[in-house]
């Protein structure tokens, strides 16, 4: 190419950048500086802090906020805020919050950087502060808000943090959510509940299980997963009905993680030897393509049902193991288990 200029020295290192190729992108940012001794304006600083971000880079993102500061873009917003993100991103928390205090704007895509900054860099404390000055001078939560948040809130030992997340997470209506539905049940995987000394009765239980199983019933299956979190929210623990109506709607969905999610939750309530909750966990894995997860399963039941045989027998054919689900059908009849018409069903479809 025989003449640069500042677009074609910003699209390269956007391009680079683009394809997770971090390393030359800065050598193109660096050469293009130097050679040909061109001032880069806000885009391409842009893409250079992201190339830190990839590389982990700290050094060359300290040169580019100092080129910033030199060139006088320290106010551009979407510079600053790159620069803030670089920071985080590469584990210099100080330096984060130097640049976040001396912000003369702070926009949301600035306030969800520092919190999830914080979140990043294993400062639960520090996110929910900044979570709360942010709700202070008058800004809304956003989604992306509270994904940072729940990420900083399974860090600690406490549920108050995440039940107080859950909770603007719903008066805010962002439910139902595929990413949000995730971090909670991560959250409340690592951190649990606390015990309530509230005495609640079984009827407010059952309602909340009723309520479960109609949505399911209605194939209304994210409504089915919201309310469950709800119900994770509330000085109440699932009991086996809860699991055994909440699970189908893991199945429907068939997103392996959230039923990762779900199962080691399953565990934690030491349902692990409930032959019918495992069955629905089995069918779970197989609807997302992971038989092996189902088999694993399989293998670690204590006490196998004809729909344990079926749902294996299943989760192979629909896979195209056809020579699997015929083994497992053999193995089904030596083990002195009666087939039923839906084992035949299964067998067929192999």
């Amino acid at each position: 190419m025989p003449a640069r200029d500042i677009v074609t020295s910003n699209s390269m290192v956007d391009g680079y950048v683009s394809n997770g190729l971090g390393a030359l992108a800065l050598v193109c940012f660096r050469e293009m500086h130097e050679a040909l001794e061109m001032q880069h304006h806000g885009v391409g600083i842009i893409a250079a802090l992201a190339t830190c971000c990839l590389e982990s880079a700290l050094m060359q993102g300290r040169e580019i906020h100092a080129y910033v500061i030199t060139h006088g873009m320290e106010h551009d917003i979407k510079v600053g805020t790159s620069i803030l993100d670089m920071y985080c991103k590469c584990g210099d928390i100080a330096s984060a919050e130097g640049v976040f205090a001396t912000m003369s704007s702070r926009t949301m895509v600035a306030w969800n950087c520092m919190i999830g900054g914080y979140a990043l860099n294993e400062r639960p404390e520090e996110a929910f502060d900044c979570f709360v000055q942010m709700k202070a001078e008058g800004h809304q939560v956003e989604v992306v808000t509270a994904i940072n948040l729940l990420a900083a809130c399974a860090q600690t030992e406490s549920s108050l943090y995440g039940r107080s997340a859950h909770g603007s997470i719903t008066r805010r209506q962002f439910l139902p959510h595929v990413v949000l539905v995730t971090a909670l049940l991560e959250m409340y995987n690592k951190v649990g509940k606390v015990k309530s000394s509230e005495k609640m009765t079984t009827k407010t239980l059952v309602s909340w299980n009723n309520m479960i199983a109609a949505y399911i019933y209605k194939e209304m299956y994210m409504e089915a997963i919201t309310l469950f979190l709800d119900l994770l929210n509330q000085p109440l623990y699932p009991d086996y009905f809860t699991m055994s109506a909440v699970v189908p709607a893991f199945v429907f969905l068939g997103l392996l993680r959230q039923c990762r999610q779900m199962h080691n939750y399953i565990i934690r309530l030491g349902y692990g030897e409930s032959t019918l909750i495992m069955n629905a966990v089995m069918h779970m894995y197989a609807r997302c393509g992971h038989v092996l997860s189902s088999r694993e399963i399989f293998d670690k039941m204590a006490a196998k049902d004809v729909i344990s045989w079926n749902t294996m027998i299943m989760g192979y054919a629909i896979h195209g193991q056809g020579r699997s689900a015929l083994e497992m059908f053999s193995e089904m009849k030596r083990n002195g288990l009666q087939p039923n018409g839906s084992t035949f069903v299964s067998v067929l479809t192999a």
